[in-house]
């Protein structure tokens, strides 16, 4: 029970649901175009690889280190950490060599995207997919933050690397930004000395914000204004 409740409280109150189940969404919605051996870049923990799992006959990640937290038996199994460790513009894999290259939530910490974008094309088959997530629209979270990208910036990136553009999928607007802003906000004022007596009120609060954001930004779309753009581009003949 006391996991559930810690599990509940994670998801609902912690994390931006009002963005991420947009975003889970749309790369679900892009599950048609994924198959074959498949390189996750920059995969983390590889968050979707349950996503993927019925799709593909391999799941290879590959990220510059090893995420925080999954450094034993997960980790030592590849499971839910990188098969290598490399830098995504940099691929140390052969040209052709995968049928779907995954990249989601890393792509603005590149220093070199259009380079980055050429390695993800050049690790293709032909006829391979890349389903590929950058930020358009959020604040700087980490010192590695570079650039972000709108949908014709993504598109360009594509064509110049030799990438058809099928789809691209915007995530999120103007007020699941504005729901995950104020749950951010609040949990700033979460503060130790106070936090036994207001993280429950608090939670309660966050958890409504993100229910009534959400509504709000399924019935108001602004698709000028969103969080994410999600490309699906597949590899032409060279």
């Amino acid at each position: 029970m006391l996991t559930r409740v810690i599990r509940f409280w994670q998801v609902w109150v912690k994390l931006p649901w009002v963005v991420d189940r947009k975003f889970d969404f749309a790369l679900s919605q892009a599950r048609q175009y994924v198959g074959g051996r498949l390189l996750d870049v920059g995969c983390g923990a590889k968050p979707y690889r349950k996503l993927y799992a019925a799709s593909v006959d391999r799941h290879i990640g590959v990220d510059f280190t090893i995420p925080d937290g999954n450094r034993e038996e997960e980790v030592a199994s590849r499971a839910m950490g990188p098969d290598v460790l490399a830098d995504g513009q940099h691929l140390p894999f052969r040209s052709t060599s995968f049928d779907t290259v995954l990249c989601t939530h890393v792509f603005v910490h590149f220093k070199e995207p259009s380079q980055a974008m050429g390695e993800m094309s050049r690790v293709l088959r032909e006829g391979g997919h890349l389903v590929l997530s950058a930020r358009q629209m959020w604040h700087v979270y980490v010192a590695e933050d570079y650039f972000r990208f709108t949908e014709n910036g993504l598109r360009h990136l594509a064509k110049k690397n030799g990438l058809e553009v099928l789809q691209v999928f915007g995530v999120g607007g103007f007020f699941a930004r504005l729901g995950a802003k104020l749950s951010y906000f609040l949990h700033s004022l979460n503060r130790r000395k106070l936090r036994f007596f207001i993280e429950v009120p608090l939670g309660i609060l966050i958890v409504f914000i993100q229910g009534l954001f959400y509504f709000l930004d399924s019935i108001f779309p602004t698709p000028n204004d969103v969080v994410f753009n999600v490309l699906v581009a597949r590899k032409g003949s060279q």
